[in-house]
């Protein structure tokens, strides 16, 4: 994973290359993918071009964000965070049992020109504690 590459070695430089090898891609098209994706988490400010095909860990790059619970009906969940222009969709199967109205910790996992995605990754207060129902 590249992000995990750049998050373990916060300080650290990598070319297009460097990348590539570390990952054991040698075939010319996946290298051109692996720019692709360097210069998309670029756009998105994890990363920052030091020059041309060389990138480093952005400093002020924040990846998570604590919002509340909007659910949708059909599992996924939208995570209203105050200071963000637009809520962070979150699939179902990223939800983690997170209920309409839970205060959460969310992690952004990809931008695009439509939306923000996320996982939630932790549940930090549940809205309602006490459910009626039979078992």
């Amino acid at each position: 994973n590249i992000r995990k590459l750049f998050q373990n070695r916060a300080d650290q430089k990598y070319t297009t290359h460097e990348v590539s090898s570390i990952l054991k891609i040698f075939d010319k098209n996946l290298k051109k993918l692996v720019l692709s994706i360097l210069n998309d988490l670029k756009k998105e400010g994890f990363l920052h071009e030091l020059q041309r095909g060389t990138f480093i860990l952005n400093d002020n790059y924040k990846n998570t964000f604590v919002g509340t619970v909007d659910a949708t009906s059909k599992g996924a969940a939208y995570i209203i965070v105050d200071g963000l222009d637009e809520d962070i969709y979150v699939r179902p199967e990223y939800v983690q049992n997170a209920l309409n109205g839970d205060i959460v910790e969310v992690e952004i996992r990809r931008k695009t020109k439509n939306r923000i995605e996320g996982a939630v990754v932790r549940i930090i207060e549940r809205k309602t504690l006490q459910f009626v129902g039979t078992l």
